[in-house]
């Protein structure tokens, strides 16, 4: 699901992050794309794991089976450590309760959570049906960026950047006049200083 652009983003993100060894938690990740983004552009040791859905996760780990530092799991219960990032590379559009994946992943105490290549504007948060696949109907929000700012103050995070990233392709021109400014979002939050890591 993720972009060039936005995995490069993230990897420029991660390299200026002083930790001896990162660990990511890659939300949505598919078949890693990210994660060989990393692996060839940082030179640092980090871990990092991928949520997926149960059979892409099975699908995806065989793949890996000899990258000791990259690991799938289908359930925020198997992370096996504090995270500190958690990424979200075109992804949180797909969770049906968003605001309780939001919530699951304050839970890890992470760092920083980035949220990239995300559809979000000024309006209220409403789904629409994603079609650029043929006969392949697939449910996505947009996001009001005010509500997901929100969310993450209530989690005891701050908004620490904001960009966006420009695809003339994705646009809502037959949608009302109040609908048509999104914009493909890049969002960084990070931990207020007052919240304690394990």
């Amino acid at each position: 699901m993720s972009s060039t652009n936005s995995n490069s983003l993230f990897s420029i993100f991660l390299s200026g992050i002083q930790f001896e060894r990162l660990r990511v938690l890659d939300v949505g990740g598919g078949f890693g794309e990210t994660y060989l983004e990393l692996k060839s552009s940082i030179k640092r040791e980090f871990d990092y794991c991928i949520l997926e859905f149960p059979r892409t996760a099975i699908d995806a780990q065989r793949m890996y089976i000899e990258n000791p530092d990259l690991r799938y799991i289908s359930n925020f219960d198997d992370v096996t450590f504090t995270p500190d990032v958690v990424y979200f590379g075109s992804s949180l559009q797909y969770f049906e309760k968003y605001q309780s994946v939001l919530e699951r992943v304050a839970k890890l105490n992470p760092q920083y959570v980035v949220i990239s290549d995300t559809p979000m504007g000024d309006m209220g948060t409403f789904v629409c049906a994603q079609v650029n696949m043929p006969q392949v109907v697939i449910p996505r929000w947009i996001f009001d960026r005010h509500e997901i700012v929100n969310i993450f103050a209530k989690l005891n995070y701050k908004l620490m950047h904001e960009s966006f990233l420009y695809y003339p392709f994705h646009n809502f021109d037959n949608y009302p006049l109040s609908y048509r400014n999104t914009y493909h979002s890049n969002l960084v939050f990070q931990i207020n200083s007052t919240a304690a890591r394990n």
